[in-house]
């Protein structure tokens, strides 16, 4: 984990630069290791990442539905918006 969380990441490749690792413990017992690269991922983005994947762990370990809040637009909506919203006039001073 240790040689996974130090390893650089290759910017001049089309690589990952979100990369995890899940290490087997024990029978009952595990570490999920996410190791993202800066320009992907920032301090406030990473806490939203780890408050989601534990609610969405802990509903499935106690067998409930996610108490996550359900989102009015999808990824790709948003992107069909901004490209809209960044076409023209708006794109110029950006």
């Amino acid at each position: 984990m240790r040689h996974d969380a130090q390893a650089t990441f290759d910017l001049e490749e089309a690589g990952p630069l979100i990369r995890t690792r899940l290490a087997r413990l024990a029978v009952d017992d595990h570490v999920l290791l996410i190791t993202t690269h800066r320009i992907v991922s920032d301090d406030w983005s990473q806490k939203i990442l780890t408050c989601e994947l534990s609610e969405l762990y802990a509903a499935v370990r106690e067998g409930r539905a996610d108490r996550l809040p359900s989102w009015p637009m999808q990824d790709a909506d948003y992107a069909v918006w901004q490209r809209r919203w960044l076409a023209g006039d708006v794109l110029k001073p950006q």
